[in-house]
């Protein structure tokens, strides 16, 4: 029987907003709009900083309201945690940031690694798992343009900047339209 899921629509806007404005800041936004870089910079980082909090006390509540708690789920949260502490502690350059970034990446390894056996250890019809599930074609389309425009930023090609805003406002669209085809 699923469970109720707690705040959903509002960590979505919350990770939407952490993610853009990351993308915007890395594109340099403020050129294309007109804005100088200060003014910009420090709004997208104080929009970034309120959304981190939303998310660092609402998805404990979540978890917390949870009433069937698996091994994957614990993991979760502490990716979450420690996931939200490393932005906050990169977007102010403080000193714990390499060891917040190795337990962030380590503890995405070890979720990933339950995650996958669970999803082959579970059978196809009893339980619908996040692993097997095919993601739509928005849910494609936007990670393999993201992808891309990951790869064509990092390389320094022309247009790297749009095609990864592109794929960030594809991934977003995506987030909700997952959202809103639940219901």
């Amino acid at each position: 029987m699923p469970q109720e899921k707690y705040f959903t629509i509002a960590l979505k806007v919350a990770i939407s907003i952490v993610i853009l404005c990351r993308v915007l800041i890395l594109l340099r936004a403020y050129q294309y709009l007109g804005l100088e870089e200060f003014n910009l910079t420090f709004c997208l980082n104080g929009l970034q900083v309120l959304a981190i909090l939303i998310i660092l006390v609402l998805y404990p509540i979540r978890f917390y309201k949870k009433t069937e708690k698996q091994l994957d789920d614990y993991l979760k949260l502490m990716l979450v945690v420690f996931y939200l502490l490393f932005s906050f502690s990169n977007l102010y350059h403080l000193p714990q940031e390499t060891i917040l970034s190795y337990l962030t990446i380590g503890t995405f390894c070890v979720w990933l690694i339950i995650g996958l056996f669970n999803s082959l250890r579970m059978k196809k019809d009893d339980e619908k798992s996040l692993f097997m599930a095919l993601p739509t074609q928005l849910g494609s389309l936007s990670i393999a343009v993201f992808g891309i425009g990951i790869f064509i930023r990092i390389g320094y090609y022309p247009y790297g900047d749009w095609v990864l805003l592109a794929g960030t406002v594809l991934l977003i669209l995506w987030i909700f339209e997952a959202e809103w085809r639940k219901e």
